[in-house]
């Protein structure tokens, strides 16, 4: 019964709430290696990305949680990953938005900069802050892991499974992005990876995926596929093992989402039946332009969307709140979304 399903939310809630807020300092040290700091830089001539808000768009049917994957090296972090988590109760899917590191964006009190650098000027409530302004969107809640962590909890489920391309396989043999040399063993096809090689293969940007996809765009479309992989290796595991594993592997996140918000969220997944996602990345395409800096590797400095946010902003609704499209005629027609899976 419904009761009945609500209920049995606020008992996994109050399990996982208990498990997430456990002391991390004993259990998420910091990454090892060299210090990276976020470096201010010189102020565009553009018009700026966004304007304060005193409120950002929010309807009923969509809840935002923001997932993040940190670098954290020597006292020095940076969000590499950035994932939003959308629960939408109007069509009961899960959709899944990449948001590009790289991005150039506002962020307030500092100089402009790249959207992961928001994280290492003010942690989360900052990286928020600037996501919130800049696409017009309320985030309810947060959560994150850094390198070693994700290594962990890879390690945990037993590793997972995932396909590479011909390229990306032969990258991750003869480079370092695999940190051990011994686990430097991958192939093209299907492969069962541990969670030093899966960390490997979510900071590779320099070729491109199984599919094409290159740079940060490949970067996001190999998060996503990671954490659909995660998923699908916890779907597999006995009930047995699921309550051990669960409470291993939450114990490696920090978050500010409280027990109410996870027995919420658990209700609407279940109650809804929400088997199916769609994913989407922003900056969206076409609607952004490189900087014209070449980076670290020759790759883009940054990805300047100040002429392009309206655009952005008009897609992503579409996609996240499911916005009509409007036609030339002037009507409007249901926004398609990029597809389900990763």
């Amino acid at each position: 019964t419904p009761s009945g399903r609500r209920f049995g939310s606020r008992i996994a809630a109050r399990f996982i709430h208990s498990s997430v807020n456990a002391d991390p300092s004993a259990k998420i040290p910091d990454d090892t290696g060299e210090k990276v700091t976020p470096t201010p830089t010189e102020e565009p001539t553009q018009a700026p990305v966004y304007t304060d808000k005193t409120a950002h768009r929010y309807e009923d049917y969509v809840t935002n949680y923001l997932l993040f994957g940190l670098e954290q090296i020597n006292g020095g972090s940076r969000s590499d990953a950035m994932l939003l988590v959308s629960l939408n109760t109007k069509d009961n899917t899960i959709k899944l938005t990449s948001f590009m590191r790289d991005t150039y964006v506002t962020i307030p009190g500092h100089n402009r900069n790249k959207l992961n650098a928001a994280y290492g000027y003010g942690g989360p409530d900052l990286l928020v802050d600037v996501l919130e302004n800049t696409y017009d969107i309320e985030i309810e809640g947060y959560a994150s892991v850094n390198f070693t962590s994700l290594e962990a909890i890879v390690d945990r489920l037993g590793g997972i499974d995932l396909e590479l391309g011909e390229a990306e396989a032969k990258y991750l043999r003869n480079t370092n992005y695999i940190s051990k040399p011994e686990n430097r063993t991958v192939q093209a096809g299907m492969n069962h990876m541990n969670g030093n090689q899966v960390l490997g293969y979510c900071r590779v940007r320099k070729v491109s995926t199984l599919g094409g996809a290159n740079n940060d765009y490949g970067r996001t479309v190999r998060h996503r596929r990671v954490i659909k992989a995660i998923i699908e290796q916890f779907k597999n595991s006995s009930y047995l093992d699921m309550l051990s594993i669960a409470k291993d592997c939450l114990g490696y996140l920090e978050t500010n989402v409280t027990e109410d918000q996870i027995a919420d969220a658990l209700y609407k997944v279940v109650e809804n039946k929400m088997f199916e996602s769609e994913s989407m990345r922003l900056p969206a395409d076409n609607y952004f332009r490189d900087s014209g800096r070449a980076g670290i590797n020759g790759i883009t400095y940054a990805l300047v969307i100040d002429d392009y946010i309206d655009k952005n902003i008009e897609a992503f609704h579409q996609f996240l709140f499911l916005d009509p499209t409007p036609t030339p005629t002037g009507e409007a027609t249901p926004s398609p979304s990029e597809g389900s899976g990763p």
